[in-house]
């Protein structure tokens, strides 16, 4: 039962920190991002910082998401196994009325843990996403690029001369 309680907490916190690395980190750590451009100061310029702070969300997100799934696998596993160990139970006949219900609040317990820890997985997800999205915008504003023709001086259509 304390176990159960500990993995809540830990997938909760999990969850707290990808709802904070999604929504508040990644969306700033570009130069060219709201806040890099209202501060301008000491590492807007320089892009080598917005991709060492984006390397940092990546990893706390990755660790995020692996617990998270880690955290579902053993909820699905630990409610699997208490429905399992339940219905032998109950074909023996040998749980009362209330060891019932507590068993069954037991699973119950496991299987909202599992949803939770789905949805800090999902919202790391995302957070990998805006990242990379992040990352392929910035390299398309730096890169080279090819020529296309609105870059070409000449005119489409000749001017007709009155």
């Amino acid at each position: 039962m304390r176990a159960a309680g500990r993995t809540k907490r830990a997938v909760a916190i999990a969850a707290a920190l990808a709802c904070v690395l999604v929504f508040s980190g990644c969306a700033t750590v570009g130069p060219y991002s709201a806040a890099g451009l209202a501060k301008r100061g000491d590492d807007t310029d320089n892009p080598e910082a917005s991709v060492r702070r984006r390397g940092r969300a990546r990893i706390a997100l990755i660790a995020v998401g692996s617990v998270a799934v880690a955290a579902s696998v053993l909820g699905g596993v630990m409610g699997y196994r208490t429905k399992s160990s339940l219905e032998d139970d109950l074909a023996a006949g040998a749980v009362s009325g209330r060891e019932l219900v507590d068993r069954d609040a037991e699973g119950q317990r496991w299987n909202r843990l599992t949803r939770t820890s789905i949805f800090a997985a999902g919202l790391a997800g995302l957070g990998l996403g805006i990242l990379w999205e992040m990352g392929t915008g910035e390299r398309m504003m730096t890169g080279p690029r090819e020529p296309t023709p609105a870059d070409d001086k000449a005119l489409i259509f000749p001017v007709p001369a009155n």
